[in-house]
């Protein structure tokens, strides 16, 4: 197999497959449905990237005698190299832009393997290059602990290890994710399909080891973790304003007067005529003044197309300097609103990230306390919020004539006034009370979530759970009953119920703790 592989590259009918990297994104393109291919932000370009830095056909795949290569119209580069164009080879990397992470990478078309791994009666599973991993993929694009994929409850997960090229899920980035039937894991060059609890794997060729050990996770014995809170760290979160400038004035279009420019050569011919044919003058006059008269037009002419040209250069230098002031901007502004988006989910994150958090006891695991302002803080879904960054345009005037770059500005400023897929946050210490209003079952997802997010920011000593719920719901609610929160302060009871009578006795329990918490600071005043 192997010779055969290298027998096919020798000849040049290697196919390849083409992944582009784009907003924590990836797409696969097979080249065999190709002659050429190419990426950039053109309307006409195969693959389209909307973003300021990619130009149009971009990178240029195109194939000569079996053979392919690249050109690059933009800047592109192979390592720490500039290239122009280049001959493809397996496993390059082309990176477009390094800062906002677009690359496109050439991955080989291999077999798939036959192997496959059932996952009911494992717990977790490790994939990296590393020899002592339970998947083991032999290629430099995975890490040597890459991945893992682990059980919750009824649950399998697939969570990154801190990788260099990342764990894709159904070709997005994930940190941490819930698997459901026919997900589709991407680690380097292969794709690891998620179907009837089982684990099979594609474009694998001779390059995967299967090391798994089957482990009865009833009988494994877990030693019950010990921690301690750190001190909390936050992100600092952009403000100021960044000013976006108004074009460059150049002055109006030169304009000619045809009137201004015939009229006065004409009348002095004319003039010369009348004289001429009133006083018996010599005509031989004529034969001077009419060669004066067309010189001026000429004169007239050259100067107003030299105008016409500097205005032409001018425009030309105007727009490029301008679009390059703006390209600059847009930069500031997308690096300032990934840097706010970035702090805000890292205080907010989402659940499957708090359940990440939680399962590698991380630093951030109970680091909110009462004092601060975020406590109780929970977040609710993902949405737009505003751009923490004020952006200053110039004032808009009335104009006689139109000009696209004037408008530029504002479209910016329309444009990145909301930042999108934010957090969305609901103040429970703002508002004592809240409801959940629509379909049953999505509003227990959503509470679910929140309890989720409540146990993983605050401490139990700090913040006690009370659920109350009817009794054939208990599939839903039953895993609280293992978050310390639920528990009184002797752990001699949990806060949970699903009759009236044990629903009256937590509420008997708390009107009496709030009753002695009330005579306290009544205490604490006088």
């Amino acid at each position: 197999m192997i010779f055969e592989r290298i027998k096919k590259h020798i000849k040049g009918t290697y196919m390849y497959i083409v992944r582009i990297y784009f907003n924590d994104t990836i797409t696969d393109i097979n080249l065999k449905n190709f002659e050429s291919f190419s990426i950039g932000s053109g309307v006409k370009d195969s693959h389209i990237i909307s973003d300021v830095s990619i130009r149009t056909k971009h990178i240029f795949f195109f194939k000569s005698k079996d053979i392919w290569s690249i050109k690059c119209n933009g800047e592109t580069y192979a390592g720490n190299e500039i290239i122009k164009s280049k001959e493809v080879a397996v496993n390059d990397t082309y990176i477009l832009n390094a800062d906002k992470k677009i690359a496109v990478s050439v991955i080989p078309i291999q077999p798939d393997s036959e192997k496959t791994v059932d996952v009911s009666a494992i717990d977790e599973i490790i994939i990296g290059r590393n020899d002592h991993c339970d998947i083991v993929f032999n290629n430099k694009k995975v890490s040597g602990n890459h991945a893992k994929i682990y059980r919750m409850g009824t649950e399998f997960h697939i969570a990154d290890i801190n990788s260099t090229n990342g764990t894709f899920l159904n070709n997005k980035r994930i940190r941490d994710a819930v698997l459901h039937e026919n997900d589709i894991i991407s680690i380097g060059i292969y794709k690891i399909i998620f179907r009837n609890g089982s684990l099979s794997f594609q474009n694998t060729g001779d390059d995967l080891t299967l090391n798994i050990v089957l482990k009865n996770r009833l009988q494994a014995s877990k030693e019950y973790p010990y921690f301690m809170r750190s001190p909390r760290l936050k992100l600092e979160v952009p403000t100021g304003e960044i000013e976006i400038q108004a074009p460059p004035n150049i002055g109006s279009k030169p304009e000619i007067n045809w009137l201004t420019v015939l009229l006065p050569p004409i009348s002095i011919i004319l003039i010369m005529v009348a004289v001429v044919l009133f006083t018996g003058g010599n005509p031989m006059s004529l034969m001077y003044t009419a060669p004066m008269s067309l010189i001026g037009i000429m004169i007239s002419l050259l100067s107003y197309g030299s105008q016409k040209k500097k205005h032409t250069q001018k425009e030309h230098l105007r727009l490029v300097r301008y679009n390059e002031h703006l390209q600059e901007t847009v930069r500031d502004i997308e690096e300032k609103t990934r840097a706010q988006l970035k702090a805000v989910s890292l205080v907010h994150p989402d659940t499957n990230e708090c359940i990440g958090i939680v399962r590698n006891t991380e630093r951030r695991l109970w680091e909110r306390k009462p004092q601060d302002d975020d406590f109780m803080s929970l977040r609710i879904g993902s949405g737009i919020m505003d751009f923490n960054v004020q952006l200053r345009i110039p004032k808009q005037t009335v104009r006689l004539d139109d000009d696209d770059l004037l408008n530029k500005p504002q479209e910016i400023a329309n444009k990145y006034k909301y930042i999108k897929d934010a957090p969305i946050i609901f103040d429970m210490l703002r508002f004592s009370s809240g409801g959940v209003v629509g379909n049953r079952k999505e509003g227990i997802y959503l509470i679910r979530n929140m309890i989720m997010q409540a146990a993983t920011h605050h401490c139990y000593d700090e913040l006690k759970i009370i659920t109350i719920f009817p009794k054939n719901e208990m599939q839903y609610w039953d895993w609280i009953k293992w978050l310390p929160h639920s528990f009184n302060d002797n752990r001699s009871e949990r806060y949970m119920a699903c009759d009236t009578y044990g629903a009256t006795n937590i509420f008997k329990q708390f009107d009496e703790i709030l009753t002695q918490i009330g005579r306290a600071s009544c205490r604490e005043r006088v």
